[in-house]
């Protein structure tokens, strides 16, 4: 499958599930639907969710659509999203339905996944080596042992079936396979934080001290049976969410996966949208009231002109807010191509060689900043004469070409 068409696929997969959590959200509180102390702490988890998944999601498959941890987050907004969107068909339909059954518990996917499967993917979305596999199997068992676990504890009706007494019996041992998947995936990471060098290195560093942080809480928090209060609760469900803030530290800070250029282009183009939205209305409503002042009347005329106005706008005032951002938030790239922007003035207007040279050892030492530069130069004659030689040599050694 092509790169833009798995970038498309994931854009929209982030945009139908922020939907269908925006529904959600609107039809409770316009309900108003009363949320009882874990519920609260549950919705107050999800839009902390939201505000750092969503973009996180956004960012790195834009950037790169074929690297599994940009769709591990939106595997995690999903299981979010239906969850709600489960939430809301019971509640506005009131009853429970085969759909509200199987979404009740996806938030356990949510929660897991962050802190289990992500931790063997981060940050080049490859496994150490193939021998991760197992304990890529051990999440997954664990996950989906305790999901199935969860689910049929929800049954409205006590099932007396060989299969279901069979299932209830081997679902435990199952969930043990979280741990094992747990502790894998803690050692997976700080593995490669010891194995990587340089900018690698600070780009996990974060990301391994926040998964020894979150997988300690969420042992602790279950062990100890904090998960029934309001303060543990709050424990239980911050794990992924420690996990997400270093991976996006890890994007902003240490420039994971060359995700500066989208966000360079969001902020230009967010603060051109306000500004560009901001004079066009300005624009319609001065000249309306002016118009009506002394016409009593609105013109359609007015919009028309105003249009005009902000198309003739746009490209001025893209550039100057382009340059605006960049020097106010990357100023090092603005100077580097105002440096050269300089150079190619001089090489232009200028035949001085020795000037030629000067400013190009100038140019090279504040874009590069090398720790010493210095330029070799051979004269036109010398160079003539030594391609002649060549030319006369190699004439000499065969003998057919006199």
């Amino acid at each position: 499958m092509k790169t833009g068409v798995i970038k498309t696929l994931g854009r929209a997969t982030i945009i139908l599930n922020l939907i269908l959590i925006a529904v959600s959200a609107i039809y409770f509180i316009f309900a108003e639907y009363q949320l009882g102390p874990k519920d609260q702490v549950y919705a107050i988890s999800l839009l902390i969710f939201s505000g750092i998944y969503f973009p996180l999601a956004w960012l790195i498959i834009s950037r790169s659509p074929r690297n599994i941890i940009g769709w591990l987050f939106t595997a995690s907004i999903i299981s979010f999203s239906l969850q709600m969107f489960g939430f809301l068909l019971e509640d506005s339909l009131g009853i429970q339905s085969t759909f509200v059954l199987l979404t009740g518990n996806l938030w356990l996917f949510g929660l897991l996944i962050p802190i289990s499967v992500m931790l063997l993917y981060f940050p080049d979305g490859q496994l150490l080596s193939h021998r991760w596999r197992l304990v890529l199997f051990a999440d997954v068992l664990g996950i989906l042992a305790l999901y199935t676990s969860f689910t049929l504890g929800d049954l409205p009706i006590e099932v007396n079936n060989t299969w279901f007494e069979a299932a209830t019996k081997i679902l435990p041992p199952l969930q043990i396979s979280i741990l094992f998947g747990l502790f894998g995936s803690l050692l997976s990471v700080i593995l490669r934080y010891r194995m990587s060098r340089g900018i690698v290195r600070a780009q996990i560093k974060w990301v391994a001290f926040m998964a020894v942080v979150a997988i300690s809480i969420l042992l602790l928090s279950i062990s100890t049976g904090l998960v029934e209060e309001g303060f543990g609760l709050i424990l239980f469900f911050s794990p992924p969410i420690l996990i997400a803030l270093a991976i996006g530290l890890a994007i902003l800070r240490f420039r994971l996966y060359d995700i500066d250029i989208i966000i360079r282009r969001t902020l230009q183009y967010t603060l051109l949208t306000g500004l560009m939205a901001f004079i066009y209305f300005g624009l319609v409503v001065i000249l309306q009231n002016i118009y009506a002042s002394l016409s009593n009347q609105q013109s359609p005329i007015i919009i028309v002109i105003t249009t005009l106005v902000i198309a003739a706008l746009f490209n001025p005032l893209r550039l100057r807010v382009q340059n605006f951002i960049d020097r106010r938030f990357y100023r090092k790239k603005y100077d580097a191509e105002q440096t050269l922007v300089h150079f190619s003035t001089i090489t232009r207007d200028e035949v001085n060689i020795r000037k030629i040279s000067h400013s190009l050892l100038n140019a090279v030492e504040e874009t590069m900043q090398p720790e010493q530069a210095s330029l070799w130069l051979v004269s036109a004659a010398k160079r003539v004469a030594g391609s002649a030689s060549k030319g006369k040599e190699q004439n000499y050694g065969n003998p057919s070409k006199q």
